[in-house]
């Protein structure tokens, strides 16, 4: 298949696990720019984010612009990308899916995370702050998921989006 997709959305919300699942499923490779971000840096996006919230958003853009240059692939952006009005112009451009289960199952998918977060310290700034992206969210995806569903169920919906 030849595919590109990019998956932006809320923290918690799925974007990793799905698209693992829609690369292995669809045979496509798969980019991960939180991995590709800490194997650049050596350090967790976690972390980066924390001790220079600015240089993290700056390599992120970075990064953007390097995986909206391919041409084939599933595309797992971090849930902040969509900060930078920069890259909100660049993804209005491209295939992009918005995950979105709502804010209580991403809540509870962080607090079960062994990853590290720095947004998701309390419920209420972490409430405020999905809210705040929503219309981020909404500005640059040409397809929205509102559900929390089994992958497969996912997949299957996704598939009829894109063909």
């Amino acid at each position: 298949m030849k595919l590109l997709l990019f998956l932006i959305g809320f923290m918690g919300s799925g974007k990793s696990t799905l698209g693992h699942y829609l690369a292995r499923e669809w045979d496509l490779p798969l980019w991960d720019s939180d991995h590709l971000l800490e194997v650049w840096q050596g350090d967790s996006p976690g972390n980066q984010l924390h001790a220079d919230p600015v240089a993290f958003r700056a390599r992120e853009q970075i990064l953007l612009g390097e995986l909206a240059r391919l041409k084939r692939g599933i595309i797992v952006l971090g849930g902040g990308v969509v900060e930078s009005e920069n890259n909100r112009n660049l993804l209005q451009s491209l295939p992009v899916l918005l995950l979105d289960p709502g804010p209580d199952i991403c809540w509870h998918r962080v607090q079960t995370s062994s990853q590290y977060r720095p947004l998701a310290v309390d419920k209420e700034s972490f409430y405020a702050l999905y809210n705040r992206r929503q219309e981020l969210y909404r500005q640059c995806c040409l397809w929205q998921l509102q559900v929390d569903a089994p992958i497969e169920n996912l997949a299957e919906t996704i598939e009829k989006f894109i063909v």
